[in-house]
């Protein structure tokens, strides 16, 4: 089964967002996005570009990548372990629930496997 252009698109920008550390104007001027924009230039205009991102729905993706610079997964874990709920790790640590299990993913962890590891 082909994928979508729609879903080809996001699966795209969701590894560029990762790559360039969710910096929009690095991803416009990538070289891989200028071509599925069809982009003749240098660069996809930011505004073209944050409304195709809203539009498949990754400016969640994009604050993510930005809030998990500011935290690493020790504190993630320490943070559930103490407090017990996602929301509430999150809430301590100061990133959003969604930014805090983005880091989860990314160790390959989720909070039930780390609360029922009950180690840091």
């Amino acid at each position: 089964a082909e994928e979508s252009p729609a879903s080809a698109l996001a699966a795209l920008l969701r590894r560029k967002i990762v790559e360039h550390r969710a910096v929009v104007a690095r991803i416009a001027e990538d070289p891989e996005v200028l071509r599925a924009f069809a982009v003749q230039g240098a660069t996809v205009p930011a505004s073209t570009l944050r409304l195709r991102l809203r539009q498949l729905g990754l400016d969640g993706e994009l604050e993510a990548v930005r809030e998990d610079d500011k935290v690493d997964i020790t504190a993630v874990r320490r943070a559930l372990l103490r407090h017990g709920s996602a929301e509430e790790a999150a809430r301590v640590l100061g990133i959003s629930r969604d930014s805090l299990q983005w880091v989860l993913r990314r160790a390959g962890l989720t909070v039930r496997k780390v609360i029922a590891e009950g180690r840091i």
